[in-house]
């Protein structure tokens, strides 16, 4: 329904944009006018679907704000550019600015609107939790209790039929094999929601995907391969954001050779394919004697060592763009799970052994786990969402992520 009502008020904000701004400097028949009003729609729903600006039962109002602002500001001027190539010369941009001007003020009572027929008609999921205590878990719902509350929590035992009844849904947390089943038969019995946090040595088997050969049915686990066109779409990408952004590259290096006159790069030792160690390249964010003891040491929240320049390079994602050279070298690719110093990836393995499947394909500038998490979530979280992206690597996949990385990199609470 929402979807439904955002469309609609969107397509009559596009027709009175190309009706009463352009449509007179660029004439079209009426089957053309169409056609122009459908490609603006298209370009400015596939972002909010992309990145999930529908997705109210997940996503709290200025989520959901934040995403369809986005959408106006990122989607119009490319529109904008569009529409100036197809007449070839700079179109004015008063109709530009008064389309944005309502499609932030729609944004607003979209989100709001979307929140309150969520809360009226759903309503929070009331959950149990069932199984071992998980803080980050726990956490991040408590954080989202206008979508789920967790009502109490119990052993797995202590869960029967008639308990159930008492909830929307179970929560499970690392459960004994024949508990799991048992109470996953009683939610589906009762037709009550089903979450389970997965545990990672199990989360490969759980990302197959279905496939049937003759009347069998198959859990197909994709093994890793050398993708020719995944390398070629690298290449190509990077050429682009070169180029895009250099002003940003440039502006960058000045302001930090001016601020201590030390050097602008850093280079420093990732894993990668196999293990291969690389040389990534970055903007140096701290200060030259960061590391002068030889140990390795992850950037903390108001950490003393970074530089004015290099909190803000940081918060932005700025420093990681001098990657790009690494991405054309064939080292590392667009999208993949993040490269990890050697020192710090030996540490992880021993505390969770499948860290190691992290180099069974390229590292990545951008992966899943950091579209999808914050900078503060934990490692074991971040390798649940690296392991599924190995298993579900597509272009589709690396297209997709790449999209969200831009409304990932702009939302603060990401970089948190």
């Amino acid at each position: 329904m929402m979807i439904l009502i955002d469309l609609v008020i969107e397509t009559v904000l596009l027709t009175l944009f190309w009706r009463f701004g352009y449509a007179e400097e660029i004439y079209y028949y009426f089957w053309g006018n169409v056609v122009v009003i459908v490609m603006m729609l298209i370009e400015i729903e596939a972002f909010k679907l992309i990145n999930g600006g529908y997705r109210i039962a997940e996503k709290e109002k200025d989520e959901i704000l934040f995403i369809h602002s986005l959408s106006t500001l990122i989607c119009l001027p490319l529109i904008y550019l569009e529409l100036s190539l197809i007449d070839y010369h700079i179109l004015k941009l008063q109709p530009l600015i008064v389309l944005a001007c309502a499609q932030l003020i729609w944004a607003l009572l979209f989100s709001r609107f979307a929140d309150h027929y969520f809360r009226t008609h759903h309503g929070s999921m009331k959950l149990f939790y069932v199984g071992a205590a998980n803080e980050e878990v726990l956490e991040e719902l408590n954080q989202r209790s206008s979508r789920y509350q967790i009502i109490s929590s119990f052993k797995a035992e202590e869960i029967d039929a008639n308990r159930l009844k008492e909830a929307d849904g179970v929560l499970a947390e690392q459960l004994e094999e024949s508990e799991r089943r048992r109470l996953n038969r009683l939610c589906y019995v009762q037709g009550k929601a089903w979450y389970e946090h997965p545990p990672l040595e199990g989360l490969m088997l759980m990302n197959g995907e279905m496939m049937c050969v003759g009347d069998l049915m198959l859990n197909h686990q994709k093994g890793t391969k050398n993708d020719r066109m995944k390398r070629c779409f690298d290449i190509g990408v990077s050429l682009i954001l070169l180029f895009v952004t250099s002003p940003i590259l440039l502006i960058t290096a000045i302001l930090i050779k001016v601020e201590d006159g030390g050097a602008v790069f850093y280079k420093q030792e990732r894993y990668s394919l196999d293990e291969k160690i690389i040389s990534i390249l970055k903007f140096r964010s701290m200060r030259e004697d960061a590391e002068a003891d030889g140990i390795a040491r992850l950037c903390s929240e108001n950490d003393q060592r970074l530089t004015k320049i290099g909190k803000v390079i940081r918060r932005c994602r700025i420093d990681e763009l001098p990657q790009l050279i690494n991405v054309l070298k064939g080292e590392m690719s667009l999208v993949g799970p993040r490269p990890e110093r050697p020192e710090i990836a030996e540490r992880r393995k021993q505390e969770l052994p499948e860290f190691a499947y992290r180099t069974k394909v390229k590292a990545g500038l951008t992966g899943y786990a950091q579209v999808m998490g914050k900078y503060s979530t934990s490692t074991e979280n971040k390798l649940r969402f690296d392991l599924v992206y190995i298993q579900q690597q597509s272009m589709m996949f690396d297209l997709l992520i790449l999209t969200k990385t831009l409304c990932a990199v702009l939302e603060p609470k990401r970089s948190k």
